[in-house]
């Protein structure tokens, strides 16, 4: 997308390549006082069209540099979840989800709240963040075939500040710290999660939703007294389609039966404001 500044530069440059073009003709042209009188005066014009044009560049320049206001973009990316069964000293309910924001404008500011609500067709959980995490501890402790109740804390939340011009990525673990995540409710299947962030200036806003998805063989073993775990991958698109609309060959790649996938599973990414 082309910039405000950009195109008040090639208005700029074209008006004045124009002018001067136009200004050499007639002065070529030019038989008597009159006609060089008359090309004087316009080279006089030219000049504070030039000024004009400079000045408002200057402004908008600027503007763009120091004045705009904060525009957080917040991509969120992939995630984990975790479920403990009843009973658990730990924490019953955790899910770490990594988030990309951009500052597009020239203003310092801050995301200070973000909420996720996971929801299922009887109830919902309400999850608010708790820590930073340290992402390669968490995920090889996530990995581990047994449950690993130490949390790879890098610091406990705080709200987040995106200098202008500036982005940041993150590991957020929330947890049911002010609400219930009543365990009675997960049922096998695919449910939503809903992502909100509340910004400096009080607005709150949706910025994503993702599907988590419960396999039936999961749910078994958490009412077995077992942990049980997850991830969410986010991608583009598929690879397949992504070479696809690349013009690319698609690999071949033999048809073999579906196998378990350790409910690891795949969706599309989006981007939200």
């Amino acid at each position: 997308m082309i910039s405000v500044s950009v195109i008040v530069f090639l208005l700029f440059v074209i008006i004045l390549l124009g002018s001067l073009i136009w200004i050499g003709y007639r002065i070529s042209a030019s038989r008597n006082d009159k006609d060089l009188s008359r090309a004087s005066s316009w080279v006089h014009f030219l000049q504070l069209v030039v000024i004009f044009l400079a000045t408002s560049a200057a402004v908008l320049g600027t503007w763009y540099t120091f004045f705009t206001p904060f525009s957080p973009l917040v991509t969120v990316g992939s995630y984990t979840w975790r479920i403990r069964p009843e009973g658990s000293p730990n924490m019953p309910v955790e899910l770490v989800l990594w988030i990309y924001i951009e500052n597009q404008g020239a203003r310092s500011g801050v995301v200070r709240d973000l909420i996720a609500v996971v929801s299922f067709p009887k109830g919902d959980w309400l999850l608010t963040p708790i820590f930073f995490v340290e992402s390669k501890p968490y995920l090889e402790a996530l990995m581990k075939p047994q449950d690993a109740p130490g949390v790879a804390a890098e610091a406990l939340f705080i709200p987040i500040a995106v200098a202008g011009y500036q982005h940041v990525s993150k590991g957020i673990l929330f947890a049911p710290f002010e609400g219930h995540a009543d365990r009675s409710l997960i049922e096998p299947g695919v449910h939503m999660i809903h992502f909100y962030a509340h910004y400096g200036n009080d607005t709150v806003s949706e910025i994503a939703k993702r599907k988590i998805v419960i396999e039936e063989d999961f749910l078994e073993l958490l009412q077995q007294g077992k942990t049980i775990a997850g991830m969410q991958f986010q991608r583009s698109m598929p690879s397949q389609e992504l070479l696809d609309a690349a013009g690319f060959p698609r690999p071949r790649i033999p048809t073999a039966p579906k196998a378990k996938t350790n409910n690891l599973s795949f969706e599309e990414s989006t981007v939200d404001r």
